[in-house]
């Protein structure tokens, strides 16, 4: 499916959700596909920045991770979802581990 084909398909809410870097974690299914939204942060000297990652996972259970306003289908696919979103997970642990340090 081409990026064209994926953007018919999404209901235009969702791309809107998908192009808002500081969005809220989601999950949605709907008929023909499925978005993930997660939230994740960054640290920028002294500020905590939100940053979503958005993936758009069809029936064929494909996963698609959307970069820079563009689907990119991811070669590891549903069945190593939990690898695909693990970097995500670590890296906002190390954050809130190291903002909890600061409390010390």
């Amino acid at each position: 499916m081409n990026l064209d084909e994926l953007k018919i398909k999404i209901d235009l809410v969702y791309l809107e959700n998908l192009d808002t870097e500081s969005h809220f974690s989601i999950f949605s299914a709907e008929k023909d596909y499925q978005i993930l939204i997660i939230r994740g942060f960054s640290v920028n000297g002294d500020d905590l920045i939100f940053n979503s990652q958005g993936f758009f996972i069809n029936n064929d259970k494909e996963v698609f991770e959307y970069i820079d306003k563009n689907f990119v289908k991811n070669e590891l696919g549903f069945s190593k979802i939990d690898e695909i979103l693990e970097p995500l997970y670590i890296k906002n642990e190390k954050i809130i581990e190291d903002i909890l340090k600061m409390d010390n």
